[in-house]
């Protein structure tokens, strides 16, 4: 609420924006972000078992629209992710599968 009704209000919702988002100085793009998580995928795909990663939830809704959906990361705005709850990724090829999404860490064994 500070923000939004501060001189910066207009910056935040550019940021915010889906389609047009501003970068402010030490913020992460969502090229640098997709990135990541593909290097992320690249480096685990091939790994026996499961694997388990912890991140923030932005991060995580980005990499289920952009990684696994193939849409706009901007769209994962739209997107709810509870704190502390898990998105489940199956890194088939060529694309990566959303097997879950928004399930509480008690109800999968974590």
């Amino acid at each position: 609420a500070e923000i939004e009704a501060g001189p910066m209000a207009a910056e935040y919702h550019r940021w915010r924006s889906e389609t047009d988002p501003a970068w402010p100085d030490g913020t992460e793009t969502y090229d640098s972000a997709v990135a990541r998580v593909q290097a992320f995928f690249a480096d685990v795909r091939d790994l026996p078992g499961t694997t388990l990663a912890a991140t923030h939830g932005s991060l995580a809704r980005v990499l289920v629209t952009a990684v696994v959906l193939g849409i706009a990361p901007g769209l994962h705005r739209r997107m709810w992710l509870d704190h502390c709850h898990c998105v489940i990724v199956a890194l088939d090829e060529p694309q990566p599968r959303l097997v879950a999404l928004n399930v509480a860490a008690r109800n999968i064994g974590v």
